[in-house]
């Protein structure tokens, strides 16, 4: 599993999520499997590696941080909802508890296409 880090492309909330909002839209036009979540700095190793075990996603993006665990799960729920109906989660919000920063994240099975 690669991990490919735009975090610091997007470093505020307001910007962040309206980038992540169309990094997403963009990628699903090319592929329909993928599953947007967050993490923390301290669990973001384990959740590479339990996707690589557990999963076909071959990729891991790290769309944007934040400082505020309260401010990451607010973004998530809201990517979440808005992606529900094409998107691989099964639930809104989860994960993301341990030590900031927090990071938003899209796994995919192809690379994203628009980063080449």
């Amino acid at each position: 599993m690669e991990l490919i880090d735009i975090s610091n492309t997007y470093p505020d909330y307001t910007d962040g999520f309206n980038d992540a909002l169309r990094f997403i839209a963009r990628f699903r036009w090319t592929n329909t499997d993928f599953k947007v979540g967050r993490t923390s700095s301290s669990n973001l190793k384990g959740r590479l590696n339990w996707y690589f075990r557990n999963t076909d996603y071959n990729y891991m993006t790290l769309l944007f941080q934040t400082s505020s665990k309260n401010r990451a799960g607010k973004i998530e729920i809201e990517i979440q909802k808005h992606f529900k109906d094409i998107s691989d989660n099964l639930r809104d919000g989860g994960g993301g508890w341990g030590r900031p920063p927090y990071y938003m994240y899209i796994v995919t099975i192809e690379y994203p296409p628009f980063l080449y």
